[in-house]
């Protein structure tokens, strides 16, 4: 008797089916149940790490190259913040935004469940050229540790700038400490909201 190649097919996919699920691991074995010196049943105790806080990192971010934060002041060489007020935010974003014709409005921040981080580089004419960058923001204890790169290269376009990063993050009442190129790299000088 000779089958179909349908059939033929049909019975060598059934095989690879069968195959596959008979190669499946088998179920652990459960663990076994604690039980105390008189003989009675223990709660398991946990040993799952606790669960993750969350997302760091929370929505709001702005970058560019020119912050009107001491603009001009070639004396500033940058800074960062940890903002986590509305007022404090309304008066650096005034600061931040004066040059601008039609500055926009300030950006909404829950400051119940949210700071911002402001990173400044500081007085340069290589428009372009540098930067700063907000890296890896790291709990430390209570608060947080922030990685900054600051960027500096020679541009063929001179022009005044001041380039930022702002990023909103998780709230925390602990300290903020800013660093250049990682944890442990050396501290960034904290600046005032508003100059």
């Amino acid at each position: 008797m000779r089958l179909s190649l349908a059939t033929r097919v049909g019975v060598a996919l059934l095989a690879a089916v069968t195959l596959v699920v008979g190669m499946a691991p088998l179920p652990r074995p459960s663990a076994p149940v604690p039980v105390g010196s008189l003989g009675e049943v223990l709660p398991p105790t946990d040993t799952r790490p606790s669960p993750d806080p969350g997302p760091i990192v929370t929505g709001f971010e702005a970058k560019g190259y020119v912050s009107y934060y001491r603009y001009g002041d070639p004396t500033f060489h940058g800074g960062c913040a940890a903002i986590r007020d509305s007022a404090n935010w309304s008066a650096f974003w005034a600061v931040h935004t004066w040059g601008i014709a039609q500055a926009p409005s300030t950006p909404a921040i829950d400051f119940g469940k949210e700071i911002v981080l402001v990173c400044l580089f500081g007085y340069t004419t290589d428009c372009c050229g540098s930067y700063v960058n907000i890296t890896a923001v790291d709990r430390d204890g209570d608060g947080y540790s922030v990685s900054v790169d600051l960027h500096s290269q020679t541009s063929m376009l001179t022009m005044l700038s001041n380039p930022y990063h702002i990023q909103a993050v998780t709230r925390t009442d602990g300290p903020v400490r800013f660093h250049l190129h990682g944890p442990h790299g050396p501290a960034i000088p904290e600046i005032p909201p508003v100059p």
